[in-house]
């Protein structure tokens, strides 16, 4: 049951009279001025704390030509889903198609991927197999990073917050470099063994995806000492 915002009398639910039947105040608009005044009032607020977010936001994404380079960059690591990662190279009877430069599209659109899973089972080269597929793994981490670093970009610019950016950043950088050390000690492995129908080289460019990640970096570390001034 429902009172009078006036007098508080009890108003029954059957009344649907738009007064109240003892103070004769209209129910619905009684104190309507002080509450457009109340909503205009906070509406202020929210408009300026938008305003100062998108202002904060625009100051670390291009408040001046070191911002403007840091929210290029922000984009520019995903290279390393197009560099090759490595070559692999098979001497395998009947197989048509014996050269594979691996990259993280070519794996998945190329067949790479499938080859090194069904190596997995072979007694001789299964553990170097395993190896490189937890390279691919650590590299398509550093992709997800790369992700996350879009979106603290963006968001942590609100509260000039960088330390998220950084952070996801440098786990990729460090991702790639053991993705690195894996296919290097994977193709080591497969060497050791002697065998010559399957040999491949890591290609080094990739590491341009670590230094990319690493620049983004030293970046971030220089816009938040000018944006925290």
């Amino acid at each position: 049951m429902a009172n009078c915002p006036k007098c508080g009398v009890p108003i029954k639910k059957w009344d649907w009279s738009a007064n109240c039947k003892k103070c004769g105040v209209n129910i619905m608009y009684y104190d309507m001025e002080a509450k457009l005044d109340a909503d205009a009032k906070k509406a202020e607020i929210e408009i300026a704390a938008f305003a100062e977010k998108t202002a904060n936001m625009k100051k670390t994404l291009a408040g001046a030509p070191l911002q403007i380079i840091r929210s290029v960059f922000v984009f520019v690591p995903l290279v390393i889903l197009v560099l090759p990662i490595a070559s692999l190279n098979l001497n395998i009877p009947f197989v048509e198609r014996t050269s594979y430069s691996l990259s993280m599209f070519s794996l998945f659109s190329d067949g790479g991927l499938g080859i090194l899973q069904s190596l997995t089972g072979s007694a001789v080269v299964g553990g170097a197999a395993k190896l490189f597929l937890a390279a691919v793994a650590c590299v398509a981490a550093s992709v997800v990073f790369a992700v996350l670093n879009f979106a603290f970009t963006l968001t942590g610019s609100f509260g000039r917050k960088f330390a998220k950016s950084i952070v996801c950043n440098a786990a990729a950088a460090v991702l790639i470099l053991g993705a690195a050390g894996m296919i290097l000690s994977s193709l080591g492995a497969v060497s050791a063994t002697g065998i010559d129908f399957i040999n491949g080289n890591l290609n080094y460019i990739f590491l341009i995806g670590a230094a990319l990640f690493a620049f983004n970096v030293v970046l971030g570390i220089a816009v938040r000492k000018k944006v925290n001034k």
